[in-house]
């Protein structure tokens, strides 16, 4: 039996208020995780925006070596623990389909260069966060923001952030104002501080 996301949001629907997240709200979160594998995610959260209460968006992280190969469609073994208690070999019917989605195709992308030790990606990214816009998306495929979390040492230039992660992202370069623009604020941030994440919103 396939285990989605879906049966995680299931269990833990009951203790949510509904004054956060009317019962509505969590049926269409449902139908967007019961199209990704249980173990893609090791973090799942809800984002309750204030001018519409009881609506949420969804959105979970993605990391570590079961994490990336799922997410590059190159399925590992699950970690141990998992293979106990989960039917981590069997994915949810609906996760195949997303592939034929030119954007998740770029996320695919992505996640491959990500889980490949020799790249760029795999010595600068920490983690991929999936964020669903829950009632803004229509679409009948699940179209999230991606955001990428950075390495405080990962490498010792962040140019491959406009030069091969946003380009992977979006499916193109990106367009030369863009990466001016964008290579500016990074050329100003202090030394004191980090890059911490770096978002493309589906919008």
């Amino acid at each position: 039996m396939a285990s989605s996301l879906n049966d995680m949001v299931s269990a833990i629907a009951p203790t949510i208020p509904v004054a956060l997240i009317q019962p509505e709200a969590l049926a269409e979160i449902a139908t967007v995780a019961q199209h990704l594998p249980l173990t893609l995610g090791t973090t799942v959260g809800f984002e309750c925006p204030l001018s519409t209460p009881g609506k949420a968006d969804f959105f979970l992280r993605v990391s570590g070596a079961w994490g990336q190969s799922l997410l590059a469609g190159q399925p590992q073994m699950p970690p141990v623990l998992e293979q106990f208690s989960l039917s981590s070999d069997l994915l949810p019917l609906e996760f195949p389909h997303l592939w034929q989605n030119a954007p998740w195709q770029s996320i695919r992308q992505f996640a491959q260069q990500w889980a490949e030790p020799a790249s760029h990606l795999h010595q600068a990214v920490e983690d991929v966060w999936l964020e669903f816009d829950i009632a803004r998306d229509d679409n009948p495929t699940p179209l999230p923001s991606v955001f990428f979390g950075v390495k405080p040492e990962g490498l010792p230039s962040l140019d491959w952030v406009s030069q091969i992660a946003l380009p992977t992202l979006l499916g193109q370069p990106l367009q030369p104002q863009t990466e001016e623009t964008l290579q500016r604020c990074l050329s100003a941030i202090p030394t004191t501080a980090e890059l911490f994440q770096v978002g493309l919103l589906s919008g």
